[in-house]
């Protein structure tokens, strides 16, 4: 069920006038739910969230005169904020910063923090960034680091670095429920038990069915267990089937 708050009908209606709508950001949950609505009415529609592999995106729906020439930069920019380099700064402590000066989490994307934890790419709507970038005394701290706001173009080359634990682990089937319990570690009973709960996720959508297929690159999540990518899929000597997973940490 897509939240109310997202007002995806309202939002089309407005593109049927002729104007180009956006949604809020949305985490992945919320965007595969309106893809697979807006794909079952057969609607034009782009994601995007600033870079390739974002986690927080909108859903921008052109008007018939914008589809050829659309800007994804009017709806979806970045800032960078950056420290002393005497501090070590998380991503909660640069979101923290950023809904404390009163901004709504939902007009902010992804918040990439950089390698050495001294600054991040804040990826957010463009009267956001107009609103740091303007009005600096805003946000001058960010945990108790002082810090400054300037733009920032992503090009092609970003590419934030995911942290994952990889492990294999083998199944006799590529059914949910054997690989959900060869993922948890745990008996094909358990892992039925979470899928009948509503626990498990495929592609960020709810699933009930313990015999619907895993493939290469499918997503699993489990609720209070973690978020699994099935990077590899290949067959044992024996007939198993051996899978590579990326845990997403």
């Amino acid at each position: 069920m897509i939240n109310d708050d997202i007002h995806l009908d309202d939002l089309l209606s407005k593109r049927d006038k002729g104007e180009t709508a956006c949604t809020r950001f949305l985490n992945e949950a919320e965007a595969a739910l309106c893809e697979r609505y807006l794909a079952s009415r057969k609607e034009d529609f782009i994601l995007f969230g600033g870079y390739d592999g974002c986690i927080r995106s909108r859903i921008i729906l052109p008007a018939y005169w914008d589809k050829d020439t659309l800007d994804t930069s009017d709806y979806v920019t970045s800032v960078k904020i950056k420290g002393t380099a005497y501090r070590e700064l998380s991503h909660s402590d640069f979101l923290g910063s950023i809904t404390g000066c009163g901004i709504s989490r939902n007009a902010v994307g992804d918040i990439v923090v950089s390698d050495d934890k001294t600054e991040a790419v804040v990826f957010c709507t463009p009267d956001i960034a107009a609103f740091l970038l303007e009005s600096p005394d805003t946000l001058e701290y960010v945990g108790r680091d002082k810090v400054k706001i300037t733009e920032y173009k992503v090009d092609a080359s970003f590419s934030p670095k995911r942290q994952y634990e990889e492990f294999t682990a083998f199944v006799s089937s590529l059914r949910l429920d054997c690989v959900v319990g060869a993922v948890l570690k745990t008996s094909r009973e358990n892992a039925k038990s979470y899928i009948f709960k509503e626990k498990v996720t495929l592609n960020y959508l709810p699933v009930k069915d313990n015999d619907c297929r895993i493939e290469k690159s499918d997503v699993l999540t489990v609720r209070g267990k973690g978020k699994y990518r099935i990077s590899d899929l290949s067959e044992t000597k024996k007939g198993r089937i051996r899978i590579t997973v990326l845990k997403f940490i």
